[in-house]
């Protein structure tokens, strides 16, 4: 008899005064998820956001048939806060808000779905694995990768966290699952909100990286940002793996957090003889797995247009570790179509190809996708500005010069991106609110020479759009409305 997840969630929430602070607008998103799943295991549910009604109306159409729920929209009221037996919190919502200063305790969707999972894989002894990636960049890219391998060689794969889909709805499919691979794309925002829980013991950890960001969020403070990351690592059981970057300056920090488990680490270079267990290039083309000094190469032949070659390796990393007892698995990523909005080419005519890498909220994430489309036979236009983050724009400096044009978006960032563009001397157009101005500018400006468009704005979105989904989504409505070069239009 498997799990009943019905008679499990009564158990725990029938009764319960339950806040779900930040409700949110996406359809599988934490608040949509957290509502429901306690509304309908009987929980007397308050939902409350800053947003109004009209914003939200789409995904409260989808519960307001349970009359359990009362929707508090526009404002917060703190005394529902003071009443609650629990509080869920959005990741986006600071921890130190002032009206959850008096409240005793704290959940969020990650947390709720990791109670009843453990509760699930004791019950039914069944085979299922836990993944988590963070990082400053490259995580949603790396996990969307593990997924598409894991996929193509047959795995039951579950793919959630920060990439828009809460691992709530997932739970009633493991709950009769024997076997599977539960994937987390967790930020520092959801690892922090689960601080102090014992919830997150993982098979594989691993952290891409960490850069200067989301300092607006942790007030200018580095080290609150690594230690809320350093959460991935802080339940490791004897046989889990913590995979670090080595070539990561900020690696250090992290090694002496690490209790348990295989520490692994990657390298763009040959990894020093002092690492037992990692992945390194050999070469250009060459990938090689290191386990207990035992090595194992990998030919890496097609490497699609816009996709890192550290975001495969590392993506190769987890999945070489979840399927190593198969000699034969298909790892061709020819036909991988790429994560939305990461360096992500939507379309292409005559002569102009026009890149979605709405997701780089960081300079670091700029760079990395100028490095990557840059060529000598191609102009490069990028699209940078919005709502400053604090980060250290100034790091986008070595890459200015294989820019041929920019265009600012309007925002906070916008002074800073001007002094920077300003000492580069790299030539710009500033002060754009509409991408469709942006794209049909570039039209005119380079018709007739091969030229990208890329949209890597290197902040934040707020401001101009609800977030980066929204400005990529925005983007490419503009890139295919317009008229293409070459087809007899233009």
């Amino acid at each position: 008899m498997a799990f009943d997840v019905h008679a499990f969630r009564r158990e725990r929430y029938a009764g319960k005064r339950v806040v779900i602070m930040g409700y949110g607008v996406y359809a599988r998103g934490s608040g949509i998820a957290a509502t429901k799943y306690l509304a309908e295991a009987g929980a007397l549910v308050t939902v409350t956001d800053l947003r109004d009604r009209d914003i939200l109306a789409e995904n409260i159409q989808q519960l307001e048939h349970l009359s359990n729920i009362t929707w508090k929209l526009g404002k917060h009221d703190p005394q529902d806060f003071l009443e609650a037996d629990f509080v869920v919190k959005n990741p986006g919502v600071h921890k130190d808000s002032i009206y959850l200063a008096g409240v005793s305790r704290i959940e969020s969707d990650i947390s709720l779905f990791l109670t009843e999972y453990w509760a699930i894989k004791e019950y039914n002894g069944s085979d299922l694995k836990l993944v988590a990636v963070t990082g400053s960049k490259g995580k949603s890219s790396t996990v969307s990768l593990v997924s598409y391998l894991l996929q193509k060689n047959h795995q039951e794969v579950f793919l959630a966290g920060n990439i828009t889909t809460s691992p709530i709805f997932f739970l009633e499919t493991l709950a009769v699952a024997q076997k599977g691979i539960i994937l987390l794309e967790l930020s520092s925002w959801q690892l922090g909100d689960l601080a102090g829980k014992g919830l997150l013991q993982l098979d594989i950890a691993m952290l891409t990286n960490l850069k200067f960001d989301h300092l607006n969020y942790y007030k200018g403070n580095l080290r609150h940002y690594a230690e809320d990351k350093s959460i991935i690592f802080s339940n490791l059981h004897t046989k889990s793996y913590a995979l670090l970057d080595l070539d990561d300056r900020t690696s250090t920090y992290f090694i002496p957090m690490i209790h348990g488990g295989v520490s692994a680490f990657y390298s763009r270079e040959i990894l020093s003889s002092l690492y037992s267990d990692g992945l390194y290039w050999r070469d250009e083309r060459t990938l090689v797995l290191r386990q207990s000094d035992v090595e194992k190469e990998y030919l890496m032949d097609k490497i699609p247009l816009g996709i890192l070659r550290e975001n495969i390796a590392k993506a190769m990393w987890i999945v070489l570790l979840l399927i190593q007892d198969k000699e034969c698995w298909n790892y061709d990523l020819e036909d991988y179509s790429g994560l939305m909005y990461r360096c992500q080419l939507i379309d292409s005519d005559a002569n102009h190809r026009f890149f979605n890498d709405s997701a780089a909220t960081i300079p670091e994430a700029t760079m990395a996708a100028i490095e990557m489309i840059a060529s000598c036979d191609r102009a490069l236009i990028v699209i940078l500005g919005g709502s400053s983050k604090g980060s250290d724009l100034s790091l986008l400096t070595p890459s200015l010069h294989k820019i041929t044009f920019v265009y600012l978006l309007e925002g906070t960032a916008h002074a800073e991106y001007t002094r920077l563009l300003d000492v580069t001397q790299t030539p710009y157009a500033g002060g754009y609110s509409q991408l469709e101005s942006i794209v049909s500018d570039f039209q005119e400006r380079f018709r007739g020479q091969k030229a990208d468009l890329l949209l890597s704005p290197g902040v934040a979105s707020f401001g101009l759009f609800i977030n980066e989904f929204d400005r990529g989504e925005r983007f490419t409505t503009a890139v295919y409305q317009r008229v293409k070069e070459g087809n007899g239009n233009g």
